[in-house]
């Protein structure tokens, strides 16, 4: 099983959740995705987290499928979809398919 935190809005505050060695970091809030741009503090947050911490961090995206591109380019090692998945309207697997298509092309490699 894993075990997660979330809830930093500054980097003290995400330092003391880390000092407590969850299994992953959460920078966002699920239901506050209500725009088509990830919220600038989460992928601030995911940046500097994803540079500094061995600890690995989810980064809360926005609500257009074309957000993990600025999620991905922080370094973060998860996307975190909500409305751009799970909407009204929108069929989930092929939202999931889409944006994996988009990691596949513009993410990171984090492997040798």
């Amino acid at each position: 099983m894993m075990v997660g935190a979330g809830g930093a809005k500054t980097r003290d505050e995400a330092l003391a959740l880390g000092e407590e060695r969850p299994d992953y970091m959460f920078f966002g809030r699920f239901g506050y995705d209500n725009k088509p741009e990830p919220h600038h503090r989460n992928l601030a947050l995911g940046e500097w987290w994803a540079e500094m911490i061995s600890i690995p961090c989810i980064v809360m995206g926005g609500s257009e499928l074309a957000s993990v591109e600025a999620v991905a380019a922080t370094g973060a090692e998860f996307v975190a979809l909500s409305s751009a998945v799970f909407a009204d309207g929108r069929d989930p697997a092929a939202a999931i398919a889409a944006a994996n298509a988009l990691l596949d092309e513009t993410a990171p490699r984090f492997e040798d």
